[in-house]
């Protein structure tokens, strides 16, 4: 009998992600870009970070682990730099600061990004990334750091199936910020990262799968709130998205405060 599937249909089958695909995908697949950073979205997570940033009254550092080429780290100085110098400029007349949608006067954050190096990925900018991995990075710049200055760390595409978050809030960071898939997708770990209870290592053995569901998560027991950054997330692009869904979330949790 002949099979009335097509060549796209028997390709996604195989596993395969064809269908919805264009151009940008290629070029994603190409370069090893799993999100591509626009200019929307680089500055309304630079506008977060710096509101942030001004919450309290202590300095900021950033620090972005697992940073591949470091290149979400530079977009974020160069603007963070245009941002401070132009607050500083005499010339920066009133359309330039309402064209910045951002108020700031405190100091710009440090901003930090480091990597393991073993994915081999070169940088293509001349943003330094420190040669770390996650637990060097947190004891380096988190575990020790001094307690007048407030910590964020970034992960952007957490490989699947690690979790780097109770690291993180072992070393008490006062938030961590994570792009990429959430919840049923492939970044870090389903339960232990997200917290999605269905893939709890139990789940499959609880009857009652409602009541399942109000187990606390991991970041929870460590005192830390999820708060998923909706307005960000509809900005972002990754290798993954079609024109029938979008795949990549900006989620932050941060640490409460007593």
């Amino acid at each position: 009998k002949t099979c009335n599937l097509s060549l796209q249909d028997i390709m996604e089958v195989a596993g395969g992600q064809v269908k919805n695909r264009g151009p940008f995908h290629v070029l994603c697949e190409e370069a090893n870009i799993y999100e591509f950073w626009t200019r929307d979205y680089v500055q309304k997570l630079v506008k977060y970070l710096l509101d942030q940033s001004q919450s309290d009254h202590r300095d900021t550092l950033i620090l972005e682990i697992g940073a591949g080429d470091g290149l979400l780290t530079h977009f974020l100085k160069e603007y963070m730099a245009k941002i401070e110098q132009n607050t500083s400029s005499q010339s920066f007349n009133k359309r330039q600061r309402k064209n910045t949608q951002v108020k700031y006067t405190q100091k710009i954050p440090q901003i930090i990004a480091t990597d393991n190096g073993s994915w081999n990925i070169h940088s293509k900018t001349a943003t330094r990334v420190e040669k770390l991995n996650v637990e060097e990075s947190l004891v380096k710049y988190c575990k020790d750091t001094n307690p007048n200055t407030k910590v964020i760390v970034i992960s952007s595409w957490m490989p699947n199936g690690q979790d780097w978050t109770a690291s993180m809030r072992a070393a008490n960071v006062d938030e961590y910020i994570l792009i990429g898939e959430c919840d049923d997708g492939s970044c870090g770990d389903n339960w232990l990262t997200w917290g999605n209870s269905e893939f709890h290592p139990d789940y499959d053995s609880i009857d009652d799968a409602h009541n399942f569901k109000t187990v606390t998560p991991p970041y929870a027991i460590d005192g830390y709130a999820r708060c998923d950054l909706e307005d960000m997330s509809k900005l972002q692009f990754s290798r993954f998205d079609s024109n029938l869904s979008s795949t990549s979330k900006t989620v932050s949790f941060r640490l409460n405060k007593l």
